[in-house]
């Protein structure tokens, strides 16, 4: 959100399209150039492509603080697509509490779609930029390291910010920035805003990483590149891409790197320049892999310590002829060890069955990065530092198909759009649907029982989902629990874990038969992707971006594990291995050394599902949704040639599989490979365009679905024989 200085425009010039459109009133007082709910609006701080900022302030308090204002503008107000990517913009930061993330106040869609934040009087980082003149490089790497405290912050919660730059970065009263402006936000969560097939880059030129600038999506990493970038153009004076056009910039980015920041200025300390060149790196491999180790880095040069960079400072310069050799020796030793994991010599080895869905997408190859290290008594996991380990390619996983039936094609994903009477007729194959009041906006979904009950965990309590009457009721133990960040029932459901979103964060082991809590601990640092609790019922594991967390509850102690960026995981029952996924590979790790039992292609924004004996796991990504079974690495099941990046749920008993776009729900039969039913429907995405999920309930013969805040039963026909 622009918020330009005091000496922005006072006039009511521009504003006629606002009052003309209807999303302005006129005025309530004096001195004031309009209304919109209950807010006056004294003047305009600015304006661009998505909105018009005002100064306001509330008329029922005259004498309170003046606010900022963000209201569309006139031309997308009528275009359901940019008024959902608005809605959604306010309801991801409302979300995020952090000090250095600009602070939502106040949103709604009605009369017009607007939301309200604090006023900054010193404007966006952009005004305080001179064209040509550095910054001093400490006064640089300090507003690098807040604001890639903010986004570590909120990729820890799923949340790729995609448009960093200079002007997106508010600075308070005491000169530090603030974090704003998350309209092109992207959820890994495959939020209904993402379109992963887009072609035409988004975000702004000069901060574009290479793979988006070609036009495709990317993980966290492109917010990497991005603070990097505004970092170079901080250091330098100028961004590191200065075409004449946008398009002329994009080239640039494509054609090559940019000048380095050493021939522009060589007073630049040399870890200073590290950093930032790290930062931007081109390949994936050769950048930061989470914004955490961006920032660690930033701080070590900020502290007069040398940065680590990619992969630590394991590997110095005299010790790097050593590697060849040692990974060669481990390797071999590794391939001897999963041969003898993996092999079963009186069961035959099946061919993966193939089902697509249109033209197969190849994958792309994994790039080992697992590690190993000794495991401390007592321990639920690797200690905090790891040495390098080879990862083994599974031949089992990538075995030549045995079946192929394609799909017919299905419709493209809609926005505030389809049947206006949808919600008054099920769909075909629907039991039941309702739309779900009261469906918290950014809920913590948890199934357990074998399938039979849906956990809801939000900031204001658990909730149970009633699939038979689509109606949420709190239970009794987690009235008032704060689970917004994370929710783990245990089988038996005696006990249960939840993470708070409320600072200070804390992970908590209750016992639901008193609601009482019977352990509490501040973890080492924010955001999961998930919280499981171990079969004894004291351990647990944080899943991260980065590195994994390890908890004893009966100590108190928590320790992270070994390195490995991550997009999607679970953690398999009985808490000894792990399902990973992201573009590097698909790994089976076990948690006590980090060994990687197999590892097979990369899959792009993916999601990951057990079974409830974790004898099974499914990935689901862009163009692909496979099913393994977990101990030998076998694909048991391929779905191949899906648009977009789809969700996915796997039965409780492991022989059932359903796959969710936009508009479509199709469900299989996994040892079989055949499909079991497909349904289409006009489901409309509401404004605030709640994640999709899906799950298959009981032993599969239903499938919950949740569009929106609405939430469906779909029946699953049960296949012959069964």
């Amino acid at each position: 959100m622009m918020q330009p200085p005091d000496q922005a425009a006072h006039s009511t010039d521009g504003l006629a399209p606002f009052f003309s459109a209807g999303l302005i009133r006129a005025p309530r007082r004096p001195g004031c150039v309009g209304a919109i709910d209950r807010w006056d609006l004294l003047r305009l701080l600015g304006s661009g492509g998505m909105g018009a900022v005002f100064l306001a302030r509330d008329s029922s308090d005259p004498a309170g603080a003046a606010v900022a204002l963000k209201i569309m503008q006139p031309g997308l107000a009528a275009v359901p697509q940019a008024v959902h990517r608005f809605i959604t913009e306010a309801r991801h930061t409302a979300a995020l509490q952090h000090p250095r993330i600009l602070r939502v106040l106040h949103a709604a869609a009605e009369p017009a779609p607007f939301y309200i934040t604090p006023y900054l009087r010193r404007g966006s980082l952009q005004h305080a930029l001179k064209p040509g003149v550095p910054m001093p490089w400490r006064d640089a790497l300090a507003i690098l390291a807040d604001v890639s405290d903010a986004l570590d912050y909120a990729h820890g919660r799923g949340i790729i910010h995609r448009d960093l730059k200079p002007a997106n970065i508010l600075m308070d009263d005491d000169g530090r920035p603030l974090l704003c402006d998350f309209g092109l936000v992207r959820t890994v969560f495959n939020d209904s805003i993402v379109d992963v097939g887009r072609t035409v880059p988004e975000g702004t030129a000069p901060y574009m990483s290479p793979a988006v600038a070609h036009g495709q999506a990317e993980d966290t990493r492109c917010d990497i590149y991005a603070l990097g970038a505004m970092g170079y153009e901080l250091l330098a004076g100028h961004p590191p891409y200065r075409g004449q056009t946008s398009a002329d910039t994009v080239r640039q980015i494509i054609a090559g790197p940019p000048p380095p920041l050493a021939k522009l200025d060589p007073q630049l300390p040399a870890p200073v320049v590290q950093v930032v060149q790290t930062a931007m790196a081109r390949e994936l491999r050769n950048r930061y892999a989470t914004m955490a180790d961006f920032r660690a880095d930033l701080l070590a040069v900020l502290d007069g310590k040398p940065p680590a960079g990619v992969g630590g400072a394991s590997a110095g310069r005299h010790g790097r002829w050593l590697i060849p050799a040692a990974a060669a020796l481990l390797l071999a030793l590794i391939v001897g060890a999963w041969r003898a994991l993996s092999t079963h010599p009186d069961e035959p080895t099946p061919t993966p069955r193939v089902i697509a869905r249109s033209s197969p997408q190849a994958q792309p190859q994994p790039r080992p990065s697992p590690s190993t290290r000794p495991t401390p008594p007592g321990s639920v996991g690797p200690a905090p530092s790891a040495t390098s380990t080879p990862a083994i390619r599974n031949p089992l996983a990538s075995a030549a198909p045995a079946r192929q039936i394609t799909l017919p094609a299905f419709p493209g994903p809609i926005i505030n759009g389809g049947d206006p009477n949808a919600l008054q007729k099920l769909p075909p194959g629907a039991i039941r649907m309702a739309k779900m009041e009261g469906f918290p906006p950014a809920p913590v979904l948890h199934l357990g029982d074998r399938g039979r009950k849906l956990y809801v965990g939000a900031a204001t309590g658990i909730f149970l989902l009633d699939p038979d009457t689509l109606t949420l009721s709190p239970t009794t133990w987690g009235k008032d629990v704060d689970a917004g960040s994370g929710l783990f029932v245990s089988p038996g459901g005696d006990l249960a874990l939840t993470l708070s979103v409320a600072e200070p964060r804390q992970l908590t082991l209750w016992d639901t038969a008193t609601g009482q809590p019977l352990h509490r601990i501040t973890p080492d640092r924010t955001g999961s992707l998930g919280i499981f609790l171990n079969p004894d019922g004291q351990t647990a594991t944080i899943l991260r971006f980065g590195k994994n967390e390890f908890i004893d509850f009966r100590t108190g102690r928590s320790w992270r594990g070994p390195g490995h960026p991550i997009q999607a995981g679970a953690v398999t029952p009985d808490g000894k291995h792990e399902l990973i996924a992201d573009e590097r590979g698909v790994q089976l790790r076990r948690l006590a050394d980090g060994f990687v039992v197999w590892t097979d292609g990369g899959c792009h924004l993916p999601t990951v599902r057990l079974d409830a004996a974790g004898t099974r796991g499914v990935v689901a990504s862009v163009g692909a949704v496979k099913v393994y079974d977990l101990m030998s690495g076998r694909v048991l099941l391929a779905v191949t040639g899906s648009k977009g990046s789809p969700k996915c749920a796997i039965s409780a008993d492991g022989h059932r599989l359903a796959v969710a776009g936009a508009r479509t729900v199709v469900c299989f039969d996994i040892d079989a490979g055949t499909i079991l039913c497909e349904y289409q429907h006009e489901i409309p995405h509401n404004q605030l365009g709640y994640t999709q999920s899906v799950w298959l309930l009981g032993d599969g013969d239903r499938v919950l679905t949740i569009y929106a805040g609405i939430a469906v039963v779909w029946q699953v026909p049960r296949p012959p024989g069964r």
